[in-house]
C-alpha cells in the first residue's frame, strides 16, 4: 500500500502541503527499508542493524512531523528532549 501512496504523492506533489513532506519521506523510507530488508534476509544475513537504523530515523521524522503540525506549541522545547531521549 505504501507504494501506491508514494506514487500518488509523486504525481500530486505540487498540491500537497509542505507540512506533509516529512510523512511522504517517511513512506519512501519505509518502502526502501522493506526492500533492503528483503534482500538482506535472502542473502542469509540478519536485518537487525538495518531495522534499528530505520527505526531511529523514523522516530525522529515523526517527532519532527508533530512539531510541524503544532503539537508542541505550548511546550516549545519538549521535542528536543524527546529527540535526546531517543538517541
Amino acid at each position: 500500500m505504501a507504494i501506491y501512496l508514494q506514487a500518488f504523492a509523486v504525481l500530486f506533489i505540487k498540491r500537497i502541503s509542505k507540512v506533509y513532506y516529512p510523512f511522504i519521506f517517511m513512506l519512501t523510507l519505509s518502502f526502501s527499508n522493506e526492500i533492503l530488508s528483503y534482500f538482506i534476509i535472502q542473502s542469509g544475513h540478519s536485518n537487525a542493524i538495518n531495522n534499528n537504523i530505520y527505526l531511529l530515523i523514523e522516530s525522529n521524522i515523526l517527532i519532527y512531523e508533530f512539531k510541524k503540525w503544532g503539537t508542541f506549541n505550548r511546550r516549545s522545547k519538549i521535542h528536543l528532549y524527546i529527540h535526546l531521549l531517543l538517541v
